[in-house]
């Protein structure tokens, strides 16, 4: 069952978006970007998580290019999302792995990352969960979801970042932005930028 709905998901993600006949998102979506955001997906947040990830990210993109047109919804995901920036540091195994995942082969197997574990967590599991994730990715860009934050959140990151061994500096949200009410069952926090009214206090740390 599993390797027939992955020989699926490869038919889709080998065709060109705008030939599905559907509504996207990212109209500039390709390969490299359904890989990249599904990667940001599975490491930086649980499943529930996945969606509201995927348009923060793409609020960003919509603010950052009004004053810079050339930029691309991938260039704010592997500027953004930690796993992009730590995956390289030999002590950060999990972000290595995951950036080795890639698509399905033809026969609708994955090959396993050089630098999985040897022994937790299984690999069945996590060809399942990748497999799923791609798919949520590709689902997402079709405007298959709603965005539980209503399409205000800029900006993510879990509770409990500063004790990660990947965490950067640079994730702390700043004051220039404000936590979100979205979904109660999102594990990470979600921020929008303050309003001009909520910046007159403003201390000027920066973004």
């Amino acid at each position: 069952m599993l390797r027939t709905l992955i020989l699926i998901l490869l038919m889709f993600v080998t065709c060109p978006v705008k030939t599905q006949g559907k509504t996207v998102l990212i109209e500039t979506w390709t390969p490299q970007t359904h890989l990249a955001l599904a990667h940001c997906m599975l490491a930086e947040g649980s499943k529930r998580d996945h969606v509201a990830i995927a348009y923060a990210a793409r609020n960003r993109w919509q603010l950052r290019r009004k004053m810079h047109p050339q930029i691309r919804y991938v260039d704010i995901l592997r500027g953004y999302c930690s796993i992009h920036k730590v995956s390289h540091r030999k002590r950060h195994l999990r972000p290595r792995w995951i950036k080795q995942l890639g698509f399905p082969k033809r026969d609708g197997t994955f090959d396993k990352p050089e630098d999985f574990p040897r022994k937790k967590p299984r690999w069945s599991k996590i060809q399942r969960l990748w497999f799923e994730t791609l798919q949520r990715a590709w689902n997402w860009n079709q405007g298959k979801y709603r965005d539980p934050c209503k399409g205000k959140a800029v900006f993510w990151g879990a509770p409990q970042d500063p004790n990660n061994i990947w965490y950067l500096p640079s994730d702390e949200p700043s004051d220039k932005l404000k936590r979100l009410k979205c979904s109660d069952k999102l594990d990470n926090d979600f921020y929008r930028y303050k309003t001009k009214e909520e910046l007159s206090s403003y201390s000027g740390k920066r973004i």
